[in-house]
């Protein structure tokens, strides 16, 4: 048997065209009213499932041409819709001549079932409309009319209400990213936001304050350029195998190391971090850096005047 599916989600098509292949049927669809018509002159079908809401001719002015050709009306029309849901809404469909009303969710078992049943009461001679089609446009017109402003009411509403929850959605995101910048930039490390690009280079996507001070550039002045614009090639490629060995453990990778800046060397303290997508692979790098050199500088004057301290004390020990 040929079954005639009427939708303009494609989504749904495929959903139907599944679960009416499984169980033996042949399958034809159509994009809206207009063109289902085109296929009706064409094709001989035994059953037309329609969706309501569709661009060109909706599920309401098809169900009505279609029963109001000899050619066509005695093909058993069931609408299946997930928009035009309410008791008014079906009673419309079958004054239309519908020979049944199904609402969106319905479990594919179920689904089948209605329509075996439908075929069956089509080939037995069972199957009447509920009520007789509309004959007066004047009826029509005022029936659709109804069901039509009823619906864009409640698409208005719906998308006020949408717009309202979306509005508060974006102040909420909104503060949450002033507290995130407040804290991005407010702490005294310097950090740095990465993405790998397709060639292997590190792009970098964000700076916080504390960096761009610690380099003594500006914050557009770094954002955008690859970090191997930013480094000599020997501290570039050791900081790239530092990288190579965090993506290796999956983890943080610490380590030190002295670089030359404008105000001479300085001892960096690093933390590499490795950033994984839902495929595995490492798609970004978070790096945090921070200035050890005076605490350094202070650790080698203690270090030095213990072992002072200590020499003097053994020389008066000997003495």
């Amino acid at each position: 048997m040929k079954v005639l599916i009427v939708d303009d989600s494609k989504e749904n098509i495929y959903l139907l065209e599944t679960i009416l292949a499984s169980e033996g049927f042949e399958v034809v669809s159509a994009s809206n009213g207009a063109e289902a018509l085109k296929k009706l002159e064409s094709e001989d079908f035994q059953l037309i499932i329609s969706d309501i809401l569709m661009p060109v001719m909706d599920g309401f002015q098809f169900c009505r041409q279609c029963k109001e050709k000899a050619k066509f009306k005695d093909i058993p029309f069931v609408f299946y819709t997930a928009t035009y849901t309410d008791k008014k809404d079906e009673q419309f469909a079958l004054k239309l001549g519908a020979n049944k009303f199904i609402r969106k969710p319905i479990e594919p078992d179920k689904f089948i079932r209605v329509v075996k049943n439908i075929l069956d009461d089509a080939e037995n001679g069972k199957l009447k409309p509920v009520q007789p089609p509309l004959q007066k446009d004047a009826d029509v017109f005022k029936l659709y009319s109804e069901r039509l402003v009823q619906k864009l009411e409640k698409k208005m509403l719906d998308l006020e209400t949408e717009l309202i929850q979306r509005r508060k959605a974006e102040q909420r995101l909104q503060e949450s990213l002033e507290q995130l910048n407040i804290v991005f930039n407010g702490v005294s490390d310097g950090i740095v936001l990465s993405k790998i690009e397709h060639d292997g280079r590190y792009r970098i996507l964000n700076v916080n304050e504390a960096f761009a001070n610690n380099i003594g550039l500006k914050k557009e002045k770094i954002i955008g350029k690859t970090i191997d614009q930013m480094l000599p090639p020997e501290d570039y490629a050791f900081g790239k195998q530092k990288c190579d060995e965090a993506i290796e453990v999956k983890k943080p990778l610490e380590y030190e190391k002295e670089y030359t800046t404008s105000q001479g060397m300085a001892i960096i303290e690093s933390v590499n971090i490795p950033v994984f997508n839902q495929k595995g692979d490492c798609s970004h790098f978070i790096f945090l850096s921070r200035n050890v050199t005076e605490r350094k500088q202070a650790e080698e004057k203690l270090r030095a005047s213990e072992e002072k301290y200590a020499s003097v004390v053994e020389t008066s020990k000997d003495g």
